[in-house]
């Protein structure tokens, strides 16, 4: 699956070409070399990242490596030199295949192995949402048909399948550890289905069946599985955050004629438009705002300390169960 090209594939190729300068003429902070004999992983997301921890858990012979760790959302990631390095040098990468990720492709070695967590979700990719911004400008045209949301990673039923696909490719490459890897596999991706259980009960739970999102919208996956309908300010990866009036109006007409207890932001939202759009409908007092985490970008102390998907995805349905109450 080809994701449209965007201006972010420009930056990213200007940027890719600065830092192979950088790293040619000696420039830029070096990572340590990579052992011989160990099977090198790259992740560009947390996700992907603690998926693959869990499935090599106990195995010598693996290296994983995140990229983006030091708190960087991917959307304004670009690659040092020493980045560039170790994409050239990793056997397998592991990324979305969104348009700001295209410097992968272009700087992987010629034997990795590419896993595109887009491409492998292929006919199970949802269009972006449309959000109440884009409806307030563009009267009810939905303007991105033609492009897919990249935040693959907030489905468990998505994870599943991820995982039972890196685990495959890390067999291909490590193939005498092929029991160990497949038996992590199995427990965790067994986890994941638990978990993916209590959110579908949960949904089926709740007083109501909507969501608002006075934020950005990156859980479309999450709850298109959950079949909890939702409305949303701007869309997950949209570069807008101050809401124009017509924005805020829809907003609050949607909760004023909703019977909604609760706002959803994202844990990099602020709550002054979800304060706003209670204070403008008449609903101080009897709404709330709850967080749920995009795990779009971990702190390197939260990776330290060691945070997980599954610790950040309880987190989540403890914030989904309130949402729906």
């Amino acid at each position: 699956m080809k994701i449209k090209k965007t201006v972010c594939s420009l930056v990213a190729f200007i940027t890719l070409a600065a830092s192979l300068a950088l790293l040619l003429s000696g420039c830029g902070a070096a990572r340590p070399p990579k052992e011989e004999n160990t099977l090198n992983i790259l992740c560009t997301g947390f996700a992907a990242y603690d998926w693959t921890r869990q499935i090599t858990k106990g195995s010598n012979s693996v290296s994983v490596e995140l990229l983006a760790k030091s708190g960087i959302d991917i959307h304004n990631y670009s690659p040092s030199a020493s980045d560039v390095a170790s994409i050239a040098s990793s056997d397998i990468i592991i990324y979305v295949g969104a348009a700001s990720e295209e410097f992968i492709e272009e700087t992987a070695g010629k034997d990795a192995e590419l896993i595109n967590l887009l491409s492998v979700l292929g006919e199970g990719a949802l269009a972006v949402p449309e959000s109440v911004s884009k409806h307030a400008e563009h009267n009810h045209i939905n303007p991105h048909s033609h492009e897919y949301d990249e935040h693959v990673w907030l489905s468990l039923k998505n994870a599943r399948l991820f995982c039972s696909r890196i685990c495959e490719s890390i067999i291909k490459k490590d193939a005498a550890n092929e029991k160990l890897y497949k038996d992590n596999c199995a427990a965790y991706t067994n986890e994941l289905e638990k978990l993916e259980t209590s959110f579908y009960e949960t949904a089926r739970n709740g007083r109501v069946n909507s969501m608002l999102f006075a934020d950005r919208f990156p859980f479309a996956y999450l709850m298109n599985d959950c079949n909890v309908s939702c409305v949303c300010a701007f869309d997950g990866c949209s570069s807008e955050s101050d809401a124009t009036f017509e924005t805020v109006a829809l907003l609050c007409k949607r909760l004023s004629s909703s019977d909604l207890s609760y706002i959803v932001i994202s844990e990099s939202g602020d709550t002054e438009l979800a304060r706003t759009v209670i204070e403008a409908s008449g609903k101080q007092g009897e709404c709330g705002v709850v967080v749920m985490n995009s795990i779009s970008c971990l702190s390197k102390r939260q990776i330290d300390e060691g945070v997980s998907y599954i610790d950040i995805m309880k987190e989540n349905l403890i914030s989904f169960e309130k949402a729906l109450s």
